[in-house]
C-alpha cells in the first residue's frame, strides 16, 4: 500500500481512508521513509497520521552497550518517549522567514506514557 506526499498529490490525503482500513485489519505494518514537505496547505505527515489513527503512543528505544575499549560499559536501558503529543502533535506553520511548531503536552498522554514505561 502506498502512503505519503506522492499519494497526497494524487488523492488529497497522505494516508487514504481505504489504506488506513487495510492497515487496521493487519497485525503489523512495515513503514518506509516518506517525504514530509513544509508549507504545503492541508498536508499532514503520513507518520503523524498513522500514529494518531492507530494510537501508536509509545516510542520504545532499547540501548545496550557492547565491550569497546575506553568507553563506558554495562549500559542497559530503555528510553520510552511519548509519540503523539509534544512536537508530534503536527501543529505547525511557516512564514517567509520562520517556522513554528506548537508543542502540546496533555495530562492524559503524560500519564499514559509514564504507566507504560513503569510497566
Amino acid at each position: 500500500m502506498e502512503i505519503g506526499y506522492e499519494v497526497f498529490k494524487k488523492v488529497g490525503a497522505s494516508v487514504p481512508d481505504e489504506v488506513l482500513s487495510k492497515i487496521k485489519e493487519t497485525q503489523a505494518c512495515l513503514y518506509g521513509a516518506t517525504t514530509t514537505p513544509v508549507g504545503v496547505p492541508n498536508y499532514t505527515s503520513a507518520a503523524v497520521t498513522l500514529r494518531k489513527a492507530l494510537d501508536l503512543y509509545a516510542n520504545v528505544r532499547p540501548v545496550k552497550s557492547y565491550p569497546v575499549p575506553c568507553l563506558q560499559s554495562n549500559v542497559d536501558l530503555v528510553i520510552v518517549r511519548e509519540n503523539t503529543d509534544g512536537l508530534y502533535s503536527g501543529l505547525e506553520c511557516e512564514t517567509e522567514n520562520s517556522a513554528f511548531a506548537l508543542r502540546v503536552i496533555t495530562r492524559r498522554a503524560s500519564e499514559r506514557i509514564a504507566r507504560f514505561a513503569f510497566k
